[in-house]
Order: C-alpha cells, then structure tokens, then sequence
C-alpha cells in the first residue's frame, strides 16, 4: 500500500511541476516619444531588430512608416505586398514597388520604394516594460514592411505614421500580435518624453478612467487624417454661431502631431500675468456631455520670458470646415484610437502630472524572460 501511494505521489509531483501556467502576455508594444525643443515635433526611436535604432518623426496621421536608409530588402512591384500597398507604376520598365506617399512636414507629396526589413520594440505588460538597452526580450517583426524615402528632419530619419492602411504600422502590429487590441494611445508629453502604447493603453489610465470621454472618430486623407465631429464651440460657456450650412452640418477638428499649434503667426499676446482669467475653449462633440475643453494652459503659449501668446488663429472666410488641434494642445492627456470601433477616448488631464512623470522609455525593474518574435 505505501509503494502505490509512493507512486502516485510521484505521477502527482511530474503532473504538477511539468504542467507549463499560461502564459501572461503583454498588453501592449511601447515605442518612446520625446519632445524636439527645436522643432518641436515628437521624435521615436525604433529598433530596426539588428542592434541598431532610427530616429523618426511622430506623425499621428500618416498611413506608412519612412525610414530613410534602413536596409532591407526591395519589395517587387508583382507581389502581394505591393498589391497591399496599394502602389502606382511611375516607371513601367521597373520591377520595383513603388508607393506614393507625403512628406507630412513639407505637406509635398512624394513617393517611394517599398521595403521588407524587420523592426523590435519593448512590451508593456501593465507595469513595467522590456529592457531597451538590448534586443533581449524585445518584441519583433520580421518581415516589416516601411518606405523607403530620402526623408529628414532635425537629425530624424524617416515618419513613425499612426496612420490607417493595409500596411500601417498598426496593421502590421495586428496581424504580428493577435493577442493586442486593434488600437493605440498617446502620451505626448509637454516637457521631455512621452509614450505610444501599441495595441492597448498605460495602466494608470484606470486611476481616473470615470474622466476618460469617449467619441466616435473618422479617418480621412481629405480631413488630413483622424478627426472628431464639432457640434458647436462654446466660450464662457456661450455658444459661438458656426455659421453651418445645410451642407456643412459640422466642423471636423482634426489632431495633428506635427503642427505645434493652431498658429502661425501669433496674433495676440500678453504680457505673463495679464493672461489671468482667460476663458476656456470647449468643443462640444457628438452630445453636451462630450466636451474637449482647452483652458489656459491649452490656448497660451509661451514665447519668451515674460510673454504669452494665443494659441489659435481667427480662420476668416477661408474657413474650409476644420479645426486643427496641434500637439501643445494634446499634450498631457491621454488619447487611446479604437480603430476597431472607431471611438476616441480622452482626457482632460491626467490627474495634474505630465506624461514624463510615468518614466516612460526607462528600465522599470521587471523583464520579460523571453521574446515574442514573428
């Protein structure tokens, strides 16, 4: 009796130590984004797999990833991912996959050729991330596909676009990781670096998730990208006459990572101090309780030591229709684009701190003991 129960002991100790817990997948990739106080544009850095990184351009509406350089390999005009891309013949003696894009500094279309490389970035598991100071434990996709283009700005080469297309980078990310969530969030931070959450969002945004509001979202090349619907504009809580048409039901207000502010030149400024009081701006979305409110912090824009600037524009009777929110304006808020549903979520803050207060782009202590490589 003591030698049966001696061996069902042992089948009982190999069943429960050989049995492999389930795995805890990441809840979402994490690409850093920090602040170019130059220009003023949000500048990634992306693994490209080998050991080596490039710096790209942060732009939310960009449909393609554009390195310049980044090897790889060219893509043929006959194959499948070219057909994906979605690419134009500019010479029909070539066998090279062309793809017409737009350089999103210059607003100049452009076009250029398609290439299949590979890409890593860190994992986000909810509290902390991946080693960035190697490729261990990095996520990986391999192949990748990006334009190559000639692209450069302020030492970046190439666009990181948050775009939509068949081969945008989330598109990619989506059919790589199907455990992640067809969607991404930002946390552009107004003072150093801030975060693109890849497939999912930060955890601390359930510390205050009763203030994240939520709106339906539409994407297009004709808006310039991801834009929301304006029902109506108020100021001291007074509505603005939009002067809509029957053809003009809405205003779209479009978001723009590379345009600073809804400005250029400034107009009216103040000197610091006589700026106390200033109105809040709210944009009254798809209902009264929907509300993206931009107060003084949003609207004034420091230009020297002792004076602040508004930080919008009168649009005049060239109005075309749209407002464009720049990204001092989506700085310190969280922004999560459900492309499957199609609904924006934001913040009117994020509990007083600044997206740089969370560490993103440092080592956070724990590691991910393996890679998830496609």
């Amino acid at each position: 009796m003591a030698s049966i129960n001696l061996i069902f002991f042992l089948f009982f100790l190999v069943l429960t130590t050989s049995a492999s817990p389930n795995p805890i997948l990441p809840k979402s990739g994490f690409i850093s984004a920090v602040k170019d106080p130059s220009s003023l544009q949000y500048v990634a850095k992306l693994s490209l797999g080998d050991g080596t990184a490039v710096n790209l351009v942060v732009d939310l509406n960009s449909p393609h990833v554009l390195i310049h350089g980044g090897g790889g390999v060219p893509v043929g005009s006959s194959s499948l991912e070219c057909a994906m891309a979605e690419s134009v013949r500019t010479n029909p003696n070539s066998k090279a996959c062309s793809v017409r894009t737009r350089n999103p500094i210059s607003n100049i279309p452009m076009s250029g050729e398609l290439h299949e490389g590979k890409v890593a970035f860190e994992m986000w598991d909810g509290v902390s991330l991946t080693n960035n100071n190697s490729n261990n434990g990095l996520a990986k996709i391999d192949p990748f596909l990006f334009v190559k283009s000639q692209m450069t700005s302020n030492g970046a080469k190439g666009v990181l676009g948050l775009g939509q297309s068949r081969i945008s980078l989330m598109s990619q990310i989506f059919v790589a990781f199907g455990f992640l969530k067809m969607r991404f969030s930002l946390c552009l931070s107004s003072i150093s670096q801030g975060g693109i959450f890849l497939g999912g969002s930060p955890n601390f945004v359930s510390k205050f998730s009763s203030k994240i509001k939520h709106t339906p979202f539409d994407y297009s090349e004709d808006f310039g990208g991801y834009y929301v619907r304006v029902n109506s504009i108020k100021i001291f809580d007074k509505k603005m006459d939009l002067q809509l048409g029957d053809d003009e039901p809405f205003i779209a207000a479009r978001f723009s990572t590379i345009a600073p502010y809804t400005v250029g030149p400034f107009g009216t400024c103040f000197v610091k101090g006589g700026e106390d009081g200033f109105p809040a701006v709210d944009l009254v979305l798809q209902s009264e309780m929907v509300v993206w409110r931009m107060d003084g912090r949003d609207l004034l824009v420091p230009v020297g030591d002792d004076v602040v600037c508004l930080g919008v524009v009168n649009g005049g009777f060239s109005r075309r229709g749209f407002i464009t929110v720049g990204g001092f304006q989506l700085e310190d808020r969280v922004l999560e684009f459900d492309l499957g549903n199609s609904i924006l979520g934001f913040s009117d803050s994020i509990g007083g701190k600044t997206c740089n207060d969370f560490g993103f782009g440092f080592d956070l202590s724990e590691k991910f003991s393996e890679s998830f490589v496609v």
